[in-house]
């Protein structure tokens, strides 16, 4: 640092302000910081140096998020704010960060602290609406947005705008965004367009929207993509079971049109990356059809394209003894809850455990289960960047907790990166993949002959397939603390939009019809524009039966676990979905001793809850036909006494289900066999 000469007071303070400047200009911050304290020090009333001092401390901070260091870059943050906490950057990095980190709700203030500092600041005006919608308050986020003035908008923020309208299911405003943009958009903002359509089940406009980057470029990148999406998009809350058969129709033409169009020759020439190839058809799995053809057909061109792309040598030596365990999803949710225990197994065993996470996101499972692992890489970027350092690494076992759920995920399992590659049940559906060697599953959740049902070897583990805790019991609370309705019987369906097949809505009209003190209990989706589309089905079929929605169905926000688990206290049954089971929903419930009535089909995603409650030993509460599935569910909420009784039963049961160590064991005897 510059040192200052003493003699005349203002000579020095003049010296110190040009240090202070040209440090900030040269992008020396810290240097800046110390200069701009002293100026403080002699000037604590000037507004401009307690400004530039604020600034100097949130560009440190910035420095300090570039080099990784989360916990500096939001003290320094925090300390700009403190100087000046008009500082809409310091607000805004400070969001960002929480952003990140998945705090949505303090991310939410921090956004809206820098847009009325700045409202001119579309970006925090735009995220702060999204860290609304994250967190389940669909009202709030449109509040939010309403306050970014179209007038105010680039061609592109306008597209921006639009998208995060058809997010919250407005169409009126999405349309009057979108039209102000769609007219300079370029194709890569096309295909954005219609990524964010294929989010909301908006079949149409994603179709429509990919076709147009495709014919509006000549980069084949944005033409492998934007193909990928007008092929094979599938709605996420069908109309009904004729939109479901039509769009499996659909799909396979798609395969048809992908397979003929983009073969080796195209792809090895045109510049595209595994990033482009990146796709995901997990809604195929919620319909509840036999899905091996068409993903065995979608994985045979989808591994021939991974391939060609990525252009990969022969296999590198592997590491013996070093297994990888990669998803986008070691966050809190079900696949850590399900898989995060084979990480410290697979160590105590003697494995050398990486654990590779694809996402930007993190959150505190994440470091915790990174704390677990033997090495953690955390891979956002480009995925040849990805397979760079799998190659490197070169374990000699990866495996996928889930594919399905993940483009990324679904890429990188279509290469071969190690000699043995494994898939778990994260996404209960063949893969399809001819990379993948075996699939994990439980044996207990599987039909007679499950084999015919997976292109991979099937290896079966006993009980849940996992050491899975058993979920907090919540204290007791009542329903008038949560805003729930005394002298109504409270059916809880805590499913996913994307879940509920319309077979189900069928069975709560029969439900209600029945029980006419029923009231639903369901949650907003994380993307509100599911829920509008799920709300409009659900209307249509209890306007056929005369029956009105608003009398019977309560719709509540995204709840917490602690939340959730409350709710499940005080209700009287859970309906579990149909055609895919419930997995988390269903072990809270039976942990909180709620009768839980399933209807399991032909597949292992249909029949989790049913192995669950047979563990608990209370099988009656597993129905064969959806005649009992109605009757066992007005039954239970109608009758106190038998209510009572499955609690009890469940609570006992459940001991027979959780903190299992038997399916960590098989685990380990079976993946021991592949050193």
């Amino acid at each position: 640092m510059a040192r200052l000469s003493s003699g005349d007071p203002q000579t020095a303070l003049r010296a110190r302000i040009v240090l202070a400047n040209a440090a900030m200009q040269l992008g020396e911050h810290a240097e800046a910081v110390i200069h701009f304290r002293a100026l403080q020090a002699a000037m604590p009333t000037h507004a401009g140096v307690r400004a530039a001092l604020s600034m100097a401390i949130n560009n440190v901070g910035a420095r300090h998020w570039q080099a990784g260091d989360k916990g500096r870059a939001e003290d320094c943050y925090r300390e700009a704010l403190g100087v000046n906490e008009r500082n809409a950057t310091a607000w805004f990095n400070l969001a960002a960060l929480l952003h990140a980190r998945r705090e949505f709700s303090t991310a939410a203030d921090a956004y809206a602290a820098c847009f009325e500092a700045a409202p001119e600041h579309f970006e925090a005006g735009l995220q702060g609406a999204i860290c609304q919608r994250l967190r389940g308050e669909a009202d709030e986020a449109r509040r939010r947005l309403a306050q970014v003035e179209i007038a105010r908008c680039t061609p592109e923020q306008a597209l921006r705008l639009g998208m995060e309208w058809m997010q919250l299911g407005d169409p009126t405003r999405a349309n009057a965004a979108l039209a102000t943009g769609r007219a300079e958009a370029t194709p890569p903002q096309w295909l954005q367009l219609a990524r964010s359509a294929v989010d909301c089940g908006d079949v149409l406009t994603a179709r429509q929207s990919a076709r147009a980057a495709c014919q509006r470029s000549d980069d084949v990148r944005i033409q492998l993509a934007s193909s990928l999406v007008a092929s094979l998009v599938l709605p996420k809350v069908p109309v009904d079971v004729h939109e479901i058969a039509q769009s499996r129709v659909d799909f396979a033409a798609g395969l048809d049109q992908l397979s003929s169009t983009w073969n080796a020759q195209r792809l090895a020439h045109g510049g595209a990356t595994l990033d482009d190839l990146a796709h995901r058809h997990m809604e195929l799995a919620y319909f509840g059809e036999d899905d091996l053809l068409l993903a065995t057909r979608f994985g045979d061109w989808y591994a021939d394209a991974a391939a060609t792309l990525a252009n990969l040598p022969a296999l590198p030596p592997p590491v013996s003894g070093r297994i990888a365990l990669v998803s986008a999803h070691w966050m809190l949710g079900t696949v850590a809850a399900y898989f995060g225990s084979w990480i410290q197994a697979l160590r105590d065993a003697g494995w050398e455990v990486d654990l590779v996470h694809l996402d930007q996101a993190t959150d505190p499972q994440t470091d915790a289960l990174a704390a677990s692992a033997s090495h953690f890489l955390h891979l956002p970027g480009p995925l040849d960047s990805v397979v760079r350092a799998l190659r490197e690494r070169a374990p000699a076992i990866i495996l996928y907790p889930e594919i399905g759920l993940s483009p990324r995920v679904h890429a990188l399992a279509a290469l071969r990166l190690a000699r043995t590659q494994i898939a778990a049940w994260g996404h209960p559906v063949t893969s399809g993949l001819p990379t993948i060697d075996f699939w994990l599953s439980c044996a207990e959740m599987e039909p007679a002959s499950p084999q015919r049902h997976y292109r991979e070897t099937l290896q079966l583990l006993p009980g849940l397939g996992t050491c899975y805790p058993i979920p907090t019991r919540v204290p007791v609370t009542t329903r008038s603390d949560l805003g729930l309705p005394q002298g109504r019987h409270l059916y809880v369906v805590p499913h996913a939009a994307v879940k509920i097949h319309p077979d189900l809505d069928t069975l709560l009209v029969r439900i209600a019809a029945g029980d006419p003190l029923a009231q639903f209990l369901l949650f907003a989706d994380g993307t509100p524009a599911l829920t509008v589309r799920l709300q409009q089905r659900l209307t249509r079929c209890f306007d056929t039966a005369k029956l009105q929605l608003t009398d019977h169905v309560r719709w509540l926000p995204r709840a917490n676990p602690e939340q959730f688990r409350k709710i499940l206290g005080v209700s009287d049954v859970m309906l579990d979905a149909v055609r895919f089971s419930g997995g988390n929903t269903s072990l809270d419930a039976i942990a909180q001793g709620l009768p839980l009535v399933t209807l399991p089909g032909e597949f292992m995603r249909s029949r989790q809850s049913a192995a669950m409650l047979r563990r608990c030993g209370v099988p009656e509460l597993i129905v064969a036909t959806p005649d009992d599935y109605v009757a066992t569910a007005v039954d239970i909420a109608c009758n106190a006494d038998r209510a009572r009784d499955l609690r009890q039963r469940l609570h006992h049961g459940a001991a027979g289900l959780f903190d299992d160590p038997q399916p960590l064991a098989a685990l380990l005897n079976w993946i021991s066999q592949l050193r």
